[in-house]
């Protein structure tokens, strides 16, 4: 039995799907999701107590260092990965507070799948529907890698408009982000850290589905057509 160019074309078409699927949607670099401050914040000095930013970190890459600056500040102050993180001031489902969406969250929505709460964890229930289901899984798996970093402001701060910068120094290189805030004497009310809904891969999966089907109904198809070749 000889394989023939639709079984090929089967097999490519599975291989491209498996790749696609498993392919980020983006160029592989460290992505900054969310920081404090952030463009257009108008925070009073007594509230800036803290400058943190989230990263999500692609498996496989070391962050090195991150930095953040000012147009108040003599250069640049160093950042360091959070701990004893509360889920009500970060934003983010890390169950175990050490500052990251990793393994850690991932085994623990597999370990109570299915779970009313209680028993589970209240804070493993996402989307506060009482049971811990797919979709807070869904929900976990969206915010896999994001790490925080976080410095206490102890320098002395100006009242004004303020340039600022955040720079990561990583395994792949540096990647930096800017913008500006005020800082007033006023008491004002800051809203908390804006966060972007996670990437959306409604379009991705579908199409990765598509060539992995078509490439193996035509690969099936192709070998039950193919009849053994008889000798003379």
């Amino acid at each position: 039995m000889k394989l023939n160019a639709y079984v090929l074309i089967g097999i490519l078409l599975m291989v491209i799907g498996i790749f696609y699927y498993n392919m980020p949607m983006g160029a592989v670099e460290v992505e900054f999701v969310s920081s404090f401050p952030y463009s257009g914040l108008k925070v009073s000095a007594n509230d800036f107590t803290e400058v943190n930013v989230y990263l999500s970190v692609p498996a496989n890459v070391t962050i090195h260092g991150v930095y953040y600056a000012d147009s108040s500040l003599n250069g640049e102050v160093e950042l360091h990965r959070a701990s004893n993180v509360t889920k009500n001031y970060y934003w983010i489902p890390d169950f175990n507070g050490d500052g990251a969406v990793d393994d850690y969250e991932r085994s623990e929505i597999e370990k109570y799948l299915g779970e009313e709460v209680p028993p589970a964890p209240e804070d493993y229930d996402l989307n506060h529907d009482g049971v811990v289901d797919i979709r807070d899984a869904i929900a976990v798996s969206k915010y896999f890698g994001i790490t925080i970093y976080v410095a206490e402001v102890d320098w002395e701060l100006q009242p004004g408009l303020h340039a600022y910068k955040f720079r990561v120094d990583s395994s792949i290189g540096q990647f930096e982000t800017s913008g500006s805030f005020e800082l007033t004497q006023e008491t004002v009310y800051v809203p908390p850290n804006p966060f972007p809904t996670p990437e959306d891969e409604t379009v991705k999966v579908p199409l990765s589905f598509f060539f992995i089907i078509a490439g193996g109904v035509l690969t099936v198809w192709s070998i039950y057509k193919i009849k053994p070749e008889r000798k003379p």
